[in-house]
Order: C-alpha cells, then structure tokens, then sequence
C-alpha cells in the first residue's frame, strides 16, 4: 500500500544481500526514503488542501508507488538468494503491517458517513466501502468515473483506489519473482521488468488522452512506475562510487519532482509519459544513496517523522478533508486549510502509534502461532463486518430511516441510488442525437453540452407544439465552430457530434437554441485541432465573453438566415453535493431552499451572461434563466412543490427541467413565431 510498507522501528530496513548487487551490502536503514515518503504524502496533502502552489501535489502517489516497487522487489530478492523467502511468510507481513491501519480507517469512515452522508451518498459509500475491503476499489472507481459522477471531492474513500493498485501488485509480484529466479538466468528478469515497464509507460502514454480514467485507475497503466522502482533494485550493482556524481543524481531527482509539484496541473495529462517525470527524480533519489547533498533535506528529523507516518497520514487526511466539505457545504478557506491539516496530522499520529505499530509488532507474550491466528481471526472478522455492513447500506437504501419523518417521505418521493442520473433532466435523450414532438411544427435545432441536454424533459412535458431535435457531446464547447477546451472529456467525440450537428442543420430551415455550461471553460485552455489556429488562453471573464462572442459570430453566419438564441447558463446550487442531498442529510446546516444570488460561483455565471448579452452581434438573442430562477437577492432550488431543481450541482433536473421552460416558453415560442411570419413573408413577396 501506499507509504512503501517496510519501515523499521526507525524506518525502512533492508537486506544486506540481494540477488541483484551481490557484492555490495545495502545500509540497514535509509533515511532519505523516509524523507521522500514525506515529501509524497505532503504533496498530496497540500494537493487536497487546495493550496494552489502545490498544483501538481497528485505526483506523491506516483512517488509512493516507486519506493514501494524498489522496497517490496528488494526483500524478495534477498530472501530468495539467502532460501528464506515464504509466500505465507511475506503475505502475513503485508497484512499485518497494512490491514490493522486500513481497517480501522474504514471502520472509523463508516460511523461518520452514517452521521453525516444522504442517502444517495451512503449508498455509493456502501459500494466503495465493499471495493475497498476487496481491494478493487480502483476498479469500482474506473466503472464509476464519467461525466455524470458523483463529485470526486465528495468520496470519502475515493483514495483507497491506489491502496488497490499496490495491493494487486502483492497478490502477482511475489510469483512472478519466484519463477523468473527459478527457471530463468538472473538477465532475463531485468529485460522481463524493462520490457513489461515500457508496454505500461507507452500504453499510459498513448491511451492518457483517449481513456483518462482507465490509465488513472487501472494497475495495467501504473505497472511502469512500481517497475521503476523494481529496476533499482537490480542496477544498485551499477551506483557510481564518486561521491559528487551521487549527490548530482539526487539533487537532480529532488528538482524534478520539485517541478512536477509546482508546474504540473489538473490539465496536465496523467498519468502518461508525464508521470514519468516524478517517478525518475524518486528513483535518481533512492538509487544514488546519496550520503550529504540531501541529508539535510530529506533526512532530518521533521521529514522522517512524517515519512514514519507517512501510511496513516495517506489513510486519514482524505476522509477528514471530504467530511468537512459534507459539514461546512462550502470551499477550504486559509483558516481550514490550517485547521484541516493538523487534524489530518494529529489523527495519523494516534493512527500509527496505537494501531499501525503495535498491530505491527505485538508486543504480549504468547507463543507467535497462538499470536498470528488470533490476530487473523480478529481481522478476518472485522473484514467480514464491513463488507457486511457495506451490503445493508446498499440494500437499505442508504438507510433513509436515519432522517425520520422526513426520510419516510423523501424515499418514497425519489430514488435514493443514484438521484443525479435518475432525475437529471437529460435522463431520457441519448447522446448525441434526441428529439422531442417529432410530428410538431415548427421545428428547433438545440445544441450544446450536457446542460442543453438537461432542457430535454421540459420541452417534452411543456412545448408540445415544437419540434426539438437536440444535438449534445458532454463538455463539449459549441460556442465555436472550430475550438474546444483542452480539457474536453471526449475530444474526439466533441468533434464528431459538432461536425454532425451542423451538416444536418445546414439541411434544414430552423432556429437554433445554443446553450452550455459557459463560465466553466473560463480557465482552460482553448485549442482547435488540425486547423492551424493559435491556442487561446483568456486573462479576464470578458476576454472570455469577448471570445465566445466573436466565436458565435461564425456561428449565426454558418446558419444564417436562421436565428440563433443563446440560453445563458443556470445559476447552480451554492453548496456542495445537491439541493436534495443538502435537504436528504441527518445534520444539517443550514437552508437548501434558496442560494444567494451573490455567491461567487451563481454571480459568476449571472456576469457572464451579462456580459456575453453586451457582445452578442446583431440578431442574435440570449434569454437568461435568472429572470426565471432568481428574484433581486436569491435563487430558488426548489418548485412549488418542494422538488429539487437541480439533479446535482449543476445540472436542471426533471423538475428544474420543467419550471425552467415553462418560464421561458412563452419567450421561445415568441421567437419562432416572429421567425415563421418573417418567412412567410418572404415567401409572398
């Protein structure tokens, strides 16, 4: 698991023989790897703090992976060179040195998401609760990853997935070595770790783009970052003896994951051949053993403290961080940061002293066969106990009962299993072509991201005499016949479905209603693929708008005579999760009813809009769905009839679907109206 998993009472302990460097004696203790465990764990720390600084601090996981290939590959080797090395004898070390620590997290994970998730959010943590305890929590996470996904910052196990990466690496690894020593000459085992480390690192590379969560999630794709470190291992024979070159290698390890943490961004594709980057510095690190250059920074007290309790502070900061957005409903300001950190800090110390080392070196008398089978029986049971309890969250609907009253009518009012895709209001049209009355006239071309999708159920259940024909790429910008967001989930896709979209309208004679999700490409990059355009970065909002309007420009030309109406973008809920979930949680904080309309992120939205209404070119109409959704100071999150308007933070649900177009109904249909007697018109001239 993630922290390498082989320290000693002070830190990591190594053997002093090893099949790869037989001539030379490995140091009983490194300190520098426990001040790169250090580093890693803070990386991802700040990282999950929001400090923006840290913007690459994901890297520390890749870093973690890297010491525990080097680690893991050298005790094996060496107890098979010396005849010691037993499956049942490195299984059990493994689940003694991991499992109390994990187990307990979980355990202490599950009592607080009962106190404090929705039902809909319990449920999925029964799902990711039953992933972890299997430990295929990364693949659970891979199956769930999509556009429509719960928020990721939302999951309080979310990071349990690269626990389930190492710990699919144990279950293989050990074997693997066994029979490469066995029936093979000692070179085929260092060509067998390149060889199978390039296929992973090309593969990543190749597929970062195309299949983001299957290379972020998927063992397969992170093979060449624990065969790093198991490639140490087998060059240590070949570490220089000049003292100078072995401080340049690690001073120069140091600065590329110092550049990896500072200049990498959540833009940046990864893992692919960027990963490799901080996977190199950690092993320039571990594998030059350099005794002075980095004594200072890597091997001082502080760091190796931390590196100490590096594991447990893995374990413990995320669900800390993810259970104060649930109770605070709003972003980490500087004073949580601070606050967050050392409750994350302090937990992980009570961790590691009073679970992760007495589990680890029992210290009660006892004959150790009597020990170990006490022990497993012990975490086979507590195992057991929360899959069990991982199945009755599950099959109880993310016990809504927990609400009272208040669940007996929320549960037989909704789904509690999956609300957003469900309820989104979206749910019924298929990408990336839908349509709503075909028989009706006159007909409406929609097109956009997975917000133009959301308006779907309204037109279908309040503007039967129109014909939509809705085309949708999710995250897809179709402000611009030419550019889209580096960002873009499905870039190929968002290509296609553009392209596709505006053949068909250029066949047709109708209106065209463009509508995104605008504000939310602000701050990425915008590129267009194979025409030779220049990259697009914007300094300010109105830049943006500046852009965005020049872009729909070409659009109202392409489509021309046709009108083109621009829908701005919804306000969105104000807090984290849902309305429904805000209103569906045990404690609560406060109102869900209403958001303030000077929310940075509602008051984003709503300048934009008015900004894009300023530079629009002539002809072109925007209608703004806070005139519908707002009065002077709040935005409502809820209709008449108390359901909830949005199906997660952004997305109309079938409900807010349907108040929205009924708002607007008789705007739109004014607009077409005006648009068929203008043609008939003509047509009489």
């Amino acid at each position: 698991m993630i922290a390498g998993f082989l320290y000693g009472s002070r830190g990591t302990q190594l053997a002093t023989n090893d099949l790869a460097a037989p001539r030379r004696s490995a140091p009983a203790y490194r300190p520098e790897i426990d001040g790169l465990r250090a580093i890693a764990v803070l990386s991802v720390l700040l990282f999950h703090l929001e400090i923006d600084a840290i913007s690459g601090g994901f890297i520390g996981v890749d870093i973690f992976f890297v010491i525990s290939g080097y680690l893991i590959t050298r005790q094996i080797l060496a107890e098979l060179e010396r005849g010691t090395f037993s499956l049942t004898a490195f299984y059990s070390r493994r689940v003694r040195r991991l499992g109390p620590a994990l187990l307990s997290t979980l355990a202490l994970t599950s009592l607080a998401s009962v106190l404090i998730l929705s039902p809909p959010q319990l449920t999925r943590f029964g799902e990711t609760l039953a992933a972890a305890v299997l430990s295929i929590s990364n693949v659970l996470f891979y199956f769930q990853s999509g556009y429509f996904d719960t928020a990721s910052d939302l999951k309080p196990l979310l990071h349990t997935w690269s626990l389930a990466v190492e710990e699919q690496f144990y279950l293989l690894w050990p074997a693997t070595l066994i029979l490469l020593s066995k029936y093979t000459p000692p070179r085929y085992l260092l060509h067998f770790i390149t060889t199978t480390g390039l296929i992973s690192l090309i593969a990543s590379g190749t597929l970062t783009a195309s299949q983001p969560s299957a290379t972020f999630f998927l063992t397969p794709f992170r093979v060449f970052e624990l065969g790093i470190g198991a490639l140490i291992v087998l060059l240590e024979a070949r570490r220089p003896d000049s003292a100078r070159l072995r401080q340049l290698l690690s001073l120069g390890g140091l600065l590329l994951i110092i550049y990896s943490a500072l200049s990498f961004t959540k833009s940046t594709p990864f893992p692919g051949f960027s990963a490799a980057v901080p996977c190199l510095g950690a092993a320039l690190i571990i594998f030059a053993q350099d005794p002075t250059a980095t004594r200072h920074l890597l091997a001082n007290r502080l760091t190796i403290g931390i590196g100490l309790i590096s594991y447990s502070l893995y374990l413990t900061h995320w669900p800390v961080i993810v259970f104060y957005r649930h109770l605070s409903q709003s972003s980490i300001t500087i004073s949580a940061q601070l606050a967050l950190a050392a409750a994350s800090l302090a937990t992980a110390s009570l961790l590691y002293h009073f679970v992760e080392q007495p589990f680890r070196r029992p210290r009660h008398k006892g004959a150790p066969g009597a020990q170990n089978r006490r022990f497993f029986l012990v975490s086979g049971a507590s195992a057991v106990s929360l899959a069990l309890l991982a199945g009755a969250l599950v099959l109880g609907q993310g016990w809504y009962w927990r609400l009272g009253p208040k669940g007996d009518q929320l549960v037989h009012a909704h789904t509690t299993k999956d609300f957003h895709t469900v309820f989104y209001g979206g749910r019924k049209c298929s990408p990336p072509h839908c349509e709503t009355h075909p028989e009706a006239s006159p007909r409406l071309y929609i097109v956009g991201d997975s917000h133009a999708r959301a308006l779907h159920h309204g037109l279908n259940e309040r503007v039967p005499t129109i014909h939509a024909s809705l085309w949708e790429s999710a995250g897809c910008e179709f402000y611009s016949l030419d550019y889209i967001g580096e960002t873009s989930r499905r870039m190929r896709e968002c290509l296609e479905t553009k392209q596709r979209a505006f053949v068909e309208i250029g066949k047709r004679d109708a209106p065209v209603l463009l509508t995104q999700h605008w504000a939310s490409a602000y701050h990425d990059k915008h590129i267009a693929p194979g025409t030779g355009l220049p990259d697009r970065d914007f300094a300010s909002l109105e830049e943006y708008a500046d852009f965005v309007a020049a872009e729909l420009t070409d659009v109202a030309a392409l489509i021309k005579p046709q009108p083109l109406i621009i829908l701005g973008g919804v306000p969105r809920f104000h807090r984290q999760g849902s309305p429904y979930d805000c209103q569906a949680r045990p404690i609560a904080s406060d109102n869900c009813d209403t958001s303030p309309r000077n929310n940075e992120f509602i008051e984003l939205h709503n300048r934009f809009n008015r900004l894009l209404a300023r530079k629009l070119p002539p002809g072109v109409t925007i209608l703004s769905p806070f005139d519908a959704l707002c009065d002077a100071k709040f935005c409502r999150n809820f209709d008449e009839q108390g359901m909830p308007l949005y199906s997660d933070r952004a997305h109309l649900s079938i409900w807010g679907s349907v108040y929205l177009m009924h708002r607007i109904k008789s705007n739109l249909v004014g607009i077409l109206n005006t648009n068929l007697g203008k043609k008939g018109s003509d047509t009489h001239r």
